[in-house]
């Protein structure tokens, strides 16, 4: 047996304890776990898809992992979590992924390097893939949205304090009025209506979240509310408007609890998937 890393995944498949944080091969800075369902093989691997999970601030990626290991085993996902390092460039900085884009840094590209990785190195056909992220993750995973819709089969946006609407009046991130001076693209729009999108909160997710005192601090964002049960409520309506296939979930109950909705996120690929 060679014991390298990718047959050592191999034989974890469908466990959690299998030593699978890697190094992103284009930018040795960033890794990911990963998490092979029950029953992986190389053979099968057509079958298979890949769901991507994003943290948030407090970078619990492998925790993230693990909560979505039955989904991956029930409908033959792969689950791939990456992790963004605090303090990249600048030490003090806990943001960097959220906004997309960070000095040089473009972190859509560094988890499309993730993915296609996972997808050469395992034989995996399937390009578009589950995207799924709460909190500083559900800001990563709506402006991903914009970016690349035709890399996404659908997108659950789990409570972002800071969101970013399809307002052309407003400059990224709080809107898209210079979208293309920012990426270098327009976003398509056809494209993105195509992809089903979830929008999850909690009912109880109204904690105040101006970060008045924040470098990330946009006051003309508070025009769209001053807690995340708000903001997300403001991106619904945004998205109404724009025709996009929507559904915005209240978990009753909850505040800013991720975890705890984890539930929700698995319902809605399973209802995507025809599961």
């Amino acid at each position: 047996m060679n014991w390298n890393w990718k047959n050592t995944a191999l034989m974890g498949a469908g466990t959690k304890k299998a030593p699978l944080l890697r190094a992103c091969r284009s930018d040795q800075r960033f890794s990911y776990w990963l998490y092979l369902p029950k029953g992986f093989c190389l053979e099968h691997a057509a079958e298979y898809g890949i769901a991507a999970v994003i943290h948030g601030t407090a970078r619990n990626a492998e925790k993230l992992r693990d909560q979505f290991a039955d989904f991956a085993d029930e409908t033959k996902h792969v689950i791939l979590a990456p992790v963004f390092p605090a303090g990249i460039i600048d030490r003090e900085d806990i943001h960097n992924y959220k906004f997309i884009k960070f000095h040089d840094i473009r972190f859509d590209r560094i988890l499309l390097d993730m993915v296609d990785e996972v997808r050469e190195t395992f034989g995996i056909t399937q390009d578009k893939i589950l995207l799924h992220g709460f909190s500083g993750g559900g800001q990563f995973s709506h402006r991903m949205l914009y970016l690349h819709p035709q890399r996404l089969a659908a997108v659950s946006v789990g409570a972002p304090g800071r969101a970013t609407y399809l307002d052309p009046s407003e400059p990224w991130p709080v809107g898209i009025s210079d979208f293309k001076e920012q990426f270098g693209v327009e976003i398509d729009m056809e494209e993105v209506k195509k992809v089903p999108v979830l929008l999850l909160v909690g009912a109880e997710d109204k904690e105040v979240v101006n970060y008045e005192e924040d470098i990330t601090f946009r006051e003309s964002a508070q025009k769209y509310g001053n807690n995340r049960l708000e903001k997300i409520k403001a991106l619904y309506e945004n998205y109404l408007q724009h025709q996009m296939n929507v559904r915005l979930t209240e978990v009753p109950g909850l505040a800013h609890e991720g975890m705890k909705m984890v539930p929700q996120a698995v319902a809605y690929f399973k209802e995507i998937l025809g599961e």
